[in-house]
């Protein structure tokens, strides 16, 4: 702001008070409050002080309400602030220049500032509502999968990325987070779980995850090796058992290094359209006294969608795009691909919910009881072990049977449980088969598959 703007001001101040209040004392003392206010504020906007030289033009003009100058410098300020509001603000002071001094010189330069002003906010509003929407909890898509729906209809899901993005208090950095839940690449061991960006003017950004895996060998399960052998030993009479498998165990311990294995995740993504859309690459190396290497170089595409009720409708597409029936004896789609757990409930879930809450259920009722049996058969062959070559010490003979038909009872219990839940999970699968069928009764269907036509070649085929 040129000084000579404020060489009228100051006059029509000094004229206007001397008229409106007939002192010529309060006109000089008024006058030189304007000067004042208008000459730190000047200093300020040459010192960059944008939000002093803002502050000391108001007083100014609360003194002198109706001068254009006093307008057109607030503009100015209000331009240098530059954000959303300032350049509102601009415009707004900006107009009040070319309405007060519609035959001023530079009116048509304001003007034509003015229409800058309104292009360049327009762009910056659609900018902020795009970097306000990085805020959020982001999932990878590529290779998604729901491991459990709630009672209440909430999807647990696996991902291969799971990131929460914030934005540090309208600063234009963003903090992303790798979460832990649902996240298969998460590890208690990241050496940065957190990393700090600005995203570029297009939108994009690059950040780096890290993780550092230290294997240390524990004892324990080799001295469990070690007793076992000596305990056999003993129950054989054979001394060599026990010496021999000492020798075994000790052999793996030494070869059993410390390592640490390293894995960087560099990630280049942009926003697009609601989603993060670009490429990962995956390094990996492995080292332990002895060696170094690379043992993973791996660059994909990846995409990004925020956690909220588009995701779950996504989901809820994807377990079940299409309803098929499935078969009852070997759990495969009719193209024969054999189907998990978890596809099989996704499908039941989308078509009746509660046929897929019942074999989520029923799902980790037969794997309970897998575990368990698992778990029992060592008990039950160490019993075994005692029971049959133990024979001058009844006491460990009698606690040998006692572990062997206890553990027995365990998977008898065990393999009933699981033939039932098996059993139901064929019931549930022929109930979804029988509501899909009952629904698409009467309608044809057909689709477009290659394979073996009618004729014997090889083409594509429409079926019915």
């Amino acid at each position: 702001m040129q000084p000579e703007y404020f060489k009228t001001i100051i006059c029509l101040a000094a004229f206007t008070w001397l008229a409106g209040i007939g002192s010529a004392n309060a006109q000089q003392d008024n006058t030189e409050e304007v000067r004042r206010h208008i000459r730190y504020a000047q200093t300020a906007y040459n010192r960059s002080e944008y939000p002093n030289a803002l502050t000391e033009y108001q007083e100014a003009l609360k003194l002198a309400p109706n001068y254009p100058e006093l307008y057109k410098a607030i503009g100015d300020v209000y331009e240098k602030l530059a954000a959303s509001d300032d350049l509102k603000a601009a415009i707004t002071h900006y107009k009040r220049y070319v309405e007060l001094a519609p035959n001023a010189p530079d009116t048509r330069q304001i003007q034509d500032r003015i229409y800058d002003l309104e292009y360049i906010l327009k762009q910056q509003e659609k900018q902020e509502i795009i970097l306000d929407d990085l805020s959020g909890e982001w999932v990878a898509i590529d290779n998604i999968e729901v491991s459990k729906i709630e009672d209440d209809g909430r999807i647990r899901f696996y991902s291969d990325f799971v990131f929460q993005i914030t934005e540090l208090q309208k600063t234009g950095k963003y903090r992303i987070e790798m979460l832990p839940s649902g996240n298969r690449h998460y590890s208690a061991n990241l050496i940065e779980k957190t990393v700090n960006i600005v995203p570029a003017k297009d939108n994009s950004f690059t950040f780096t995850f890290a993780d550092a895996i230290v294997h240390t060998p524990k004892s324990g399960g080799y001295n469990t090796g070690r007793f076992l052998g000596r305990m056999l030993g003993a129950a054989t009479g054979a001394d060599w058992v026990g010496d021999l498998t000492d020798i075994a165990v000790s052999a793996a311990q030494e070869s059993n290094l410390p390592s640490n294995t390293q894995t960087a995740y560099t990630f280049a993504l942009k926003y697009d359209a609601g989603k993060l859309v670009g490429m990962v690459n995956i390094i990996g190396k492995f080292s332990d006294p002895t060696r170094q290497q690379t043992t993973g170089n791996e660059l994909y595409e990846i995409t990004f969608v925020k956690n909220d009720d588009k995701l779950r409708e996504l989901l809820l597409t994807t377990l079940n795009s299409k309803p098929e029936v499935i078969n009852t004896k070997t759990f495969k789609d009719k193209w024969g691909k054999t189907l998990s757990d978890t596809e099989i409930a996704g499908r039941l879930y989308s078509l009746d919910q509660q046929l897929g809450k019942e074999y989520y259920k029923t799902k980790n009722t037969e794997m309970a009881a897998a575990i368990m049996a698992c778990a029992s058969m060592p008990v039950m062959a160490t019993g075994g072990l005692l029971w049959a070559f133990v024979e001058n010490n009844p006491k460990l003979k009698t606690t040998g049977q006692v572990m062997f038909f206890s553990s027995l009872a365990i998977e008898i219990t065990c393999l009933s449980v699981g033939l039932s839940a098996t059993s139901k999970k064929r019931k549930l699968v022929k109930q979804y088969n029988e509501q899909i069928t009952q629904q698409h009764k009467n309608k044809p269907t057909s689709e477009l598959r290659f394979g073996i036509t009618s004729s014997g070649g090889v083409g594509l085929a429409l079926n019915f």
